[in-house]
């Protein structure tokens, strides 16, 4: 570039090279011009006001003064011709490039799409929905809730309070076999006479108190004790315990038994609450409401609402075989299936015992699962020697083979036929076959035996007529084996008075004033079959009394004898062989009819985790003995590589 002085007056024309350099240098040209002029006529109005009117382009013009209002109507009068030239006018072009749009919505959407799917199944990938921590666990249980004394528990609700609430010094775990609770080692000598027991150090009752030997010791005192345990307080009076130190301790028996320590599952009570309490006061003691607990939950509150009873239960973090994973358990009671199930379906609880889905709708079932579960538990029909009718052998074996237990079998949904006082598999019963129904070699068995037909369709022997009260509690498999029972013995000419009574009926008694009484014909009952076989305290001659547990009143010295015998033999064919001979006898005299095991049936909404269905069970509260692993609550977590 040339740096040398150009001629003072003279302009330097800048060098156009193109058309556009030409129109943007005029451009810069007009906006200096008119900047110069807006100076000048500034600085005119400042020396003198009247020519302010000029202005810099040399036009008259009025002084502008506008005030906050008209300078805000300005702006909004540029705004809105603004928004009508570019929106409201341009909207019509839409119509023009419509296709344009929509290909260009549609890829779009198609692109969000695209990204979500790859989001889900990506995380379906790396995460996994699982049950976690917490919540609540509400079930259902039909029956009445009188006392949260678990000495004192007669019905399922009640029992199921004292399975979760109450320490055991054994317990049934969840493969149904006996187990620990708060026992840690136990020993017993060659002859089964002395038990000596070690237990945990490490169990408090939740009102912080530790439980030591001294309340197994006062709880066993108390099943020793008529007015707490009338039946079945002569066992336990027969037992001497022996404190050695706070967590040490033996029985003692006065004759050997291998199966005394199947007796020990019952809940233990606090002798520092009960002490002072006479055993005669202990029902309506407070603690029958208020109890101090040690298990797994422990009471929060016992509420009584349009009389439905809940017990509302709260996790015990301190448990000392470790806190469950919920934080709450809710126990309501129900008077009848039909509204235990509807609450179920409403969803007002979570799960129901004796419950089963078959009659739900195809769209509730897909809502709901289902635990059936054989208890080592029987029904039987109980026939009492000791009524007039039945003494007659004849007559017993004339009900055994006039009755089509078959045909009642099909009326309890497939539950597992039980022909014997113990399971199948204990014996060979391939050598004790058995009856089976034959209704006219029945009514020949009774023609023979001077039991002659009547006009009014009643036998008679003389001047006894062939009458029979059966009698059962108020549960739905009861009652139907109980109807099947007395149409079949009318048919035989039997005259049969049914009588169903409601155990939570506190006016009717029914184990003082029916079992302990005998007073019936035929008795429609469960008893328990044990953990291993339980033949003593259901048919030993010894137990025939009204406070024992024989129904039957059965009595035989040959069966007596393989009881005792069996009781403490190991496993083996000797002890098989003694299981035999007793059960070819007990069908031979015919104290009781077999007619199926025992099941528990469990529904539950699908969203929460109850016990495992591979557990096996000896009572339907069993099912606890993985209540810690219950869980409801749902949580994302990543999988495991």
């Amino acid at each position: 570039m040339d740096f040398r002085r150009q001629p003072k007056n003279k302009r330097v024309t800048p060098k156009v090279t193109n058309f556009a350099d030409f129109k943007k240098r005029v451009a810069q040209a007009e906006q200096v011009d008119g900047n110069a002029r807006l100076r000048r006529a500034n600085q005119l109005s400042i020396v003198n006001p009247k020519v302010a009117s000029t202005s810099a382009s040399g036009l008259t013009k009025k002084p502008q003064t506008q005030s906050l209002s008209d300078r805000v109507d300005t702006a909004e009068k540029v705004v809105a011709d603004h928004t009508k030239t570019h929106f409201f006018e341009r909207i019509a072009n839409l119509y023009a490039v419509r296709k344009i749009v929509f290909v260009l919505l549609l890829l779009m959407g198609s692109l969000l799409l695209a990204i979500g799917l790859a989001q889900y199944f990506n995380q379906s990938r790396y995460e996994q929905e699982v049950f976690g921590q917490g919540g609540t666990y509400s079930e259902g249980i039909v029956g009445e809730i009188n006392s949260l004394n678990p000495i004192f528990a007669a019905s399922e609700p009640e029992r199921a309070f004292s399975r979760l609430a109450f320490s055991r010094l054994l317990t049934i775990d969840s493969s149904g076999k006996l187990n620990g609770d708060l026992a840690r080692n136990f020993e017993t000598d060659n002859d089964y006479r002395k038990y000596t027991f070690e237990i945990t150090q490490d169990a408090k009752w939740s009102d912080g108190k530790n439980l030591t030997v001294d309340d197994i010791i006062f709880t066993m005192g108390l099943l020793a004790d008529n007015s707490v345990n009338p039946v079945g307080h002569e066992s336990w009076s027969k037992v001497k315990i022996t404190k050695q130190d706070n967590y040490n301790f033996s029985f003692e028996l006065p004759n050997g038994s291998r199966n005394f320590v199947y007796g020990l599952d019952f809940a233990i009570l606090p002798k520092h609450k009960l002490e002072n309490v006479a055993p005669n006061a202990l029902r309506e003691d407070k603690f029958s409401e208020e109890p101090t607990t040690s298990g797994i939950f422990g009471l929060r509150t016992f509420q009584t609402v349009e009389e439905r009873k809940t017990i509302f239960l709260v996790a015990n973090k301190e448990y000392y075989s470790g806190a469950p994973k919920l934080d709450r358990f809710e126990i309501r009671s129900f008077q009848d299936e039909e509204s235990l199930t509807s609450a179920l379906k409403s969803g007002e609880i979570l799960a129901a015992s004796n419950v089963s889905i078959a009659e739900f709708s195809d769209g509730e079932k897909k809502l709901f699962g289902e635990n059936k579960t054989d208890l080592k538990r029987g029904l039987f029909a109980f026939l009492n020697q000791s009524n007039a009718v039945l003494k007659d052998p004849k007559v017993r074996q004339a009900i055994q083979k006039g009755m089509n237990v078959a045909k009642t079998r099909e009326q309890l949904d497939g539950m597992t036929a039980l022909d014997y006082p113990i399971l199948g598999h204990y014996f060979d019963s391939s050598k004790v076959p058995a009856i089976s129904y034959n209704q006219a070699e029945a009514k020949k068995i009774l023609d023979d035996s001077g039991w002659k037909l009547q006009e009014d369709g009643v036998r008679q022997k003389g001047d006894l007529r062939l009458t029979l009260d059966i009698v059962t509690i108020k549960n739905t498999d009861l009652e139907t084996v109980a109807k099947s029972f007395e149409s079949q013995l009318k048919e035989l000419g039997f005259e049969v008075n049914l009588r169903v009574v409601d155990p939570n009926d506190r006016t009717q008694n029914f184990v003082q004033t029916v079992l302990m009484q005998r007073e019936y014909g035929i008795l429609i009952s469960e008893i328990s079959l044990g953990v291993d076989p339980e033949l003593y305290a259901f048919w030993h001659s010894s137990q025939a009394t009204e406070s024992g547990f024989n129904l039957s009143n059965y009595r035989g010295g040959v069966s007596d004898d393989n009881i005792v015998s069996s009781m403490n033999l190991e496993d083996g064919e000797l002890r098989r062989a003694k299981y035999e001979s007793f059960v070819s006898r007990w069908t031979e005299s015919v104290p009781a009819i077999g007619i199926v095991q025992s099941r528990s049936s469990y529904a539950y909404k699908n969203s929460v985790k109850p016990y495992d269905s591979a557990n096996k069970f000896v009572e339907n509260v069993d099912r606890y003995a993985d209540a810690q692993y219950w869980q409801v609550n749902k949580a994302e977590v990543y999988k495991t590589p």
